[in-house]
C-alpha cells in the first residue's frame, strides 16, 4: 500500500473483516454475562433478604411470647414468658380475625356431628366457630354462633372418612379462614370439650317442653331412666342393607337390657322409635315402655333427659346417647363387617372408648 493513500476497507480481505467485527462482539457478550451473572442476582438477592426480613419481623411480632411483669412484695421484678399453645396464638384479636365454618350435609345426627366438630377443631386452633343462618340445625337449637354470610379467603376442607378421624386438623396453617365439608363423625374432634358442645346443643324450647310433658305422663318417680332408640325405616331398606346399614337385632336389646337390670334395681326402659310397632312386638317387659313425643328434635330431647342409653345403629341415636352423658351400650354390629360402608369408618373412633358394644 502506498504510503499516504486513503485506506479502503472494501479491499481488506474478508477474514480480517470477520475478525475485527467478532472480537468486539465478544467482549459485549462476557461483559452481559458478567452482569447477568454477578450484578443483577446480587440485586435479586437484596431485595429476597429485604422481604424475608420483613416476613420474619412480622412473625415475630405475630408469634413471639408474651411477658408478664410481676411486681413482689420485696420490690424484685420478675419476667415470666408465656408461650401460646403449639405456636397458636391465643389472643382474642386473632380469634376475631380468624373464621372456621361448617357446610356438611345430611339430617339432625349428621348435622350434630358436623357442628360439634366444627367446635372441636376450632378450639384447637383458637379460630371462631359459625355456621350459616340457613342452617337446619337451627330449627331444632338456639345456638349463637351464626352468621349471614361466608367469610373472605376461605378454603374448603374434606375429610379421609365419615367416621375416621383426621389428624391432619391439628395441624392446619393460620393465614386463611376454613370451611369443614364432610361428616366429621368422630368423638376424637370434641370430646376433650364434652361438656361445652352439650351445653351448646340448647334445645328451642318447642322441643324441649315436649319432651318435659312426655317424662311426666310417665310417672317415673324414682326410677332410673335408660333411654332406648331404635332406629330401623330407612336402615332396614334393601338399598341401605347393601351398602352396610343395618338394624339391631331382638336379641342385641334383650343383652343390653340385661346389662342394666343386672346393675341397678329400680329403672325404666323409655324406647323412641320410628318403628314402635316392632319395638312393642319384640321389646317386651314389665320395666319397657315406648314414648312417641311427635317430632324428631323433642324425641331427642327427650333421650338427653334420661339417666343412660341403648341406641342401635345411626347418628341420632349416637346424640340422643352422648347428650345425656350416662352409660352406654351401642349395638356393635354398625356398620356392618365386609361392607362399603366399615371402609369409612373406624369404629373406636366412631363410638367413645367408654361406651359399652355389644351385639
Amino acid at each position: 500500500m502506498v504510503s499516504g493513500a486513503k485506506y479502503c476497507w472494501s479491499v481488506v480481505p474478508v477474514r480480517r473483516k470477520c475478525g475485527a467485527l467478532l472480537i468486539p462482539l465478544c467482549v459485549l457478550v462476557a461483559f452481559t454475562y458478567f452482569l447477568g451473572q454477578s450484578y443483577f442476582p446480587f440485586l435479586r438477592m437484596i431485595k429476597l433478604r429485604e422481604k424475608l426480613n420483613n416476613r420474619f419481623v412480622s412473625d415475630l411480632y405475630r408469634l413471639q411470647p408474651q411477658v408478664v411483669i410481676l411486681q413482689t412484695d420485696f420490690n424484685i421484678t420478675t419476667t415470666v414468658s408465656v408461650t401460646p399453645k403449639n405456636g397458636t396464638d391465643d389472643s382474642e384479636a386473632f380469634r376475631n380475625s380468624h373464621i372456621m365454618i361448617s357446610t356438611g350435609n345430611g339430617r339432625l345426627g349428621n348435622k350434630m356431628f358436623e357442628f360439634a366438630s366444627l367446635l372441636g377443631i376450632a378450639k384447637r386452633h383458637n379460630y371462631k366457630p359459625m355456621i350459616l343462618r340457613r342452617n337446619s340445625l337451627l330449627q331444632t337449637f338456639d345456638i349463637s354462633q351464626v352468621t349471614d354470610r361466608q367469610p373472605v379467603n376461605l378454603k374448603g376442607l374434606g375429610e379421609r372418612g365419615a367416621g375416621v378421624y383426621d389428624v391432619s386438623m391439628e395441624t392446619l396453617s393460620h393465614d386463611k379462614n376454613y370451611s369443614l365439608g364432610g361428616f366429621y363423625q368422630s368423638w376424637k374432634y370434641f370430646d376433650f370439650m364434652s361438656q361445652e358442645v352439650r351445653n351448646t346443643f340448647k334445645f328451642k324450647s318447642s322441643f324441649r317442653d315436649k319432651a318435659q310433658q312426655a317424662l311426666t305422663s310417665l310417672n317415673i318417680g324414682r326410677n332410673l331412666t335408660i333411654g332406648v332408640h331404635v332406629r330401623r325405616g330407612d336402615m332396614n331398606s334393601k338399598r341401605e342393607l347393601s351398602r352396610g346399614y343395618n338394624v339391631a337385632t331382638r336379641e342385641y336389646f334383650m343383652k343390653a337390657f340385661k346389662y342394666f337390670r343386672d346393675k341397678f334395681k329400680h329403672l325404666l326402659f323409655l324406647v323412641v322409635s320410628d318403628d314402635l310397632n316392632w319395638c312393642r312386638s319384640n321389646i317386651k317387659g314389665d320395666d319397657v315402655q315406648f314414648v312417641a313425643t311427635g317430632s324428631a328434635g323433642s324425641d331427642l330431647a327427650f333421650l338427653s333427659q334420661c339417666n343412660h342409653s341403648v341406641i342401635s345403629t345411626g347418628s341420632f341415636g349416637w346424640w340422643g346417647a352422648y347428650l345425656t352423658g350416662g352409660e352406654v351400650v351401642y349395638y356393635r354390629n354398625f356398620p356392618a363387617n365386609n361392607s362399603w360402608l366399615i371402609k369409612q369408618y373406624n369404629r373406636t373412633e366412631y363410638y367413645p372408648l367408654r361406651w359399652i358394644g355389644m351385639e
